[in-house]
């Protein structure tokens, strides 16, 4: 089949070589085998047939060894975060299952949806740290979305607590505060976050390597460039990445810790000066990350959780917000120093 562009909305088959200066071709599938079987028992033997003469899919053996190889050389590389990255979600994980049986009949209304909101998350926390440390870097970047997301909805719930369901859907009721992760940063609280580039990864991503090939194929000399699924190393998408899963363990255990547990009686007190040494250490190594700006981030988890116990407790949080320097438009070149 030739398709020629004006023709999109009305495909036309032609027989030869296509009309027109820039058509597209597609070759006609033509079915090699005919699968017809006599039984389905007969249908499951030629499939397990067809498949153990394939197995194992080379993809998946090579992919084992690349992430084999990558662990191990990443935890040379980075190995204190990353073993404080693993420690922490320990923590984190203990913790939170230590709310379940803490004494909750002092807790507001709200909470409730807050610590669920936690606990739901922890999934694709930990996948993101997983394909982080096994080089899906791409991967991790998608998958750290949602804690990051989730935290900022924690916070919305709070300050929306009366009616905090907007917290859940992007379609609230009339009168229901709807939640936007941008708008809540940036608006909300004031704080200056896309200056820094935090979104940055989310943004990049897969794009991110897109527009790299494109910009590498344009300025190609002599052969050009092969293009399929490959693995390797790539420290900007890393450094990109690993300081905001560090920002969000320390976050979520500050949040777990400071509010949702407290003053509460838990079963097991050893654990939470543990815990307490995991938030300072993870405070203290985004405060030593090369890019100042992590250094900020850290002060300002400082003042989104006095907002949130403000407006936990009805008191005016806004003046605290008030008091902070306006947001600022982000520039270009504010963008490329914060990747």
């Amino acid at each position: 089949m030739c398709v020629a562009p004006a023709m999109f909305e009305e495909p036309h088959e032609h027989v030869g070589e296509p009309t027109g200066t820039a058509a597209v071709c597609y070759a006609a599938y033509v079915p090699l085998v005919g699968l017809d079987f006599a039984s389905e028992e007969e249908a499951q033997a030629a499939l397990d047939a067809w498949l153990t003469r394939h197995d194992p899919p080379k993809v998946q053996t090579d992919l084992a060894g690349f992430e084999a190889a990558h662990l191990a050389g990443f935890l040379a590389e980075y190995g204190r975060s990353i073993r404080h990255l693993y420690i922490g979600f320990d923590q984190l994980v203990a913790l939170v299952d230590e709310v379940n049986f803490i004494d909750k009949r002092d807790w507001p209304q709200h909470r409730a949806l807050q610590f669920i909101l936690i606990a739901k998350n922890l999934k694709p926390f930990h996948s993101a740290i997983d394909r982080l440390t096994k080089g899906s870097y791409q991967d991790a970047m998608t998958l750290t979305r949602g804690p990051y997301e989730t935290f900022l909805r924690v916070v919305h719930v709070s300050i929306y607590s009366e009616n905090p369901w907007g917290a859940l859907s992007v379609q609230s009721g009339k009168g229901v505060p709807t939640f936007n992760a941008t708008g809540l940063a940036r608006d909300v609280l004031g704080l200056d976050w896309r200056k820094y580039g935090i979104m940055s990864p989310f943004t990049h991503s897969n794009l991110f390597e897109v527009l790299q090939a494109l910009k590498r194929q344009e300025q190609q000399q002599g052969e050009a460039e092969q293009f399929g699924l490959n693995y390797e190393d790539d420290p900007t998408l890393v450094e990109a990445v690993l300081p905001l899963l560090q920002f969000l363990v320390l976050a979520y255990l500050r949040f777990v810790r400071e509010v949702l547990i407290g003053s509460a009686e838990v079963r097991d007190p050893s654990q939470l000066p543990e815990v307490d040494q995991a938030i300072e250490w993870a405070a203290f190594l985004l405060r030593a990350n090369p890019k100042p700006y992590w250094m900020q981030v850290v002060a300002d988890l400082d003042y989104i959780l006095e907002v949130l116990g403000l407006a936990d407790h009805g008191e005016d949080w806004k003046a605290v917000r008030d008091r902070r320097e306006p947001v600022t438009e982000r520039t270009d070149t504010e963008g490329q120093r914060g990747t």
